[in-house]
């Protein structure tokens, strides 16, 4: 399964638009229902994890759900 780190454009009920970070997976196509958090064993996975999402949410495009 191949993966990466992504932006969602979403609404809410209400119709208020915001964005959140999601995992996106390209086969088969879909993404985690709720927004991520991070996690790490220890401070350096973090950090690693942190860097490799923002690298992702700068490289993708955003999903636009609000369509």
């Amino acid at each position: 399964m191949s993966w990466h780190y992504g932006i969602v454009k979403q609404k809410t009920s209400l119709g208020v638009e915001y964005f959140s970070l999601h995992e996106i997976y390209t086969n088969p196509d879909g993404r985690t229902e709720d927004a991520i958090g991070f996690m790490g064993d220890t401070r350096e996975e973090l950090i690693e994890a942190l860097e490799m999402a923002l690298a992702d949410a700068r490289k993708w495009p955003v999903v636009d759900e609000t369509k």
